[in-house]
């Protein structure tokens, strides 16, 4: 709080007010500042000295709060003895807060969304690995891996990521929860309460927007980023390979799909329903160019685009 806190202090012992009056202008100003805490925490503090120690030392967001919410804060931190102040989490969906001032109530409210970037994890994971995740265990895993590669500075953003993860993680461990994958949607339940909901992209609807650089994974699976010298590297393969074989035949017929290459010497389509035509060496030397890149970096998969023929 800055100095003005001073002055104020003086004036708010020169006012007085009714017990409804002053119960009004609590409850206004504790929605302004339970507002804020659950901007940044998405969650309700514990107590009121919780409150209060966070407002003082977020000065971007108290210098610019009105004289009259000041003066109130004034209030509670004086007067802490006079507010009970009550945090019931015996549903893990729902955290319940009420505030009451002798026998007032000031605040009520209920928290059920505790999984504030569960979307942003799972979209994530949608465009790393072209498909939803299969469990709990594999999300978790995944969010944790976002963690360790990502320096992300942005301190909102960053505790949207922890509560999520940390309330995924209580989940887990109270073993009550169904991550339920189905053709067209995923769904994560506790009981017979839906938590939060997918519908399921198909990357072979799609998946050419997706995949405007191709996707490399490691031996043991793990999607990775190998920097823009090898994406560079590779797409020259692709690039030069189609070239070549463009210049000799002219092919009528050709369009894009997706394809998956495997460290065995495979490579196939994503998608169903691609006719291709394979009456060329078109195929054969590309699954040699990518064996030696694969081998370059350490792969076992690459998932990519390219051009090929089709028959008529």
């Amino acid at each position: 709080m800055t100095n003005r806190l001073f002055i104020l202090t003086f004036l708010f012992f020169l006012v007085g007010c009714t017990n409804q009056y002053l119960c009004l202008k609590l409850k206004n100003s504790l929605d302004v500042f339970i507002n804020r805490y659950y901007e940044i925490n998405y969650e309700y503090p514990l107590s009121i000295e919780d409150l209060l120690l966070f407002c003082e030392n977020d000065s971007s967001f108290t210098n610019n709060l009105q004289d009259s919410i000041v003066l109130d804060y004034i209030y509670l931190k004086n007067h802490t003895k006079q507010i009970n102040w009550i945090i019931n989490e015996s549903s893990f969906l729902c955290q319940e807060l009420t505030v009451l001032h002798d026998q007032d109530t000031l605040i009520h409210r209920i928290n059920d969304w505790r999984f504030p970037c569960i979307g942003y994890y799972n979209d994530a994971y949608v465009n790393c690995y072209l498909k939803e995740p299969e469990s709990l265990d594999i999300f978790l895993s995944f969010c944790h891996y976002c963690d360790s590669v990502e320096d992300n500075t942005n301190e909102l953003y960053n505790n949207c990521y922890k509560t999520t993860i940390k309330n995924l993680q209580k989940c887990k461990q109270i073993g009550l929860f169904q991550w339920i994958k189905e053709e067209d949607r995923l769904l994560f339940m506790i009981g017979n309460d839906t938590v939060w909901f997918h519908n399921a992209s198909n990357p072979c609807n799609n998946g050419l927007i997706w995949l405007f650089q191709p996707h490399y994974y490691n031996k043991s699976g793990q999607y990775i980023k190998l920097g823009e010298v090898a994406d560079r590297k590779f797409n020259n393969i692709m690039k030069e390979l189609w070239d070549f074989y463009y210049g000799l035949t002219k092919p009528e017929k050709m369009a894009r799909h997706i394809f998956v290459y495997s460290d065995t010497g495979e490579i196939k389509p994503l998608c169903e329903g691609v006719n291709l035509d394979t009456d060329n060496n078109y195929f054969e030397d590309l699954v040699g160019n990518l064996n030696e890149f694969a081998d370059e970096y350490s792969l076992s998969r690459i998932v990519f685009v390219a051009i090929v023929y089709e028959k008529g």
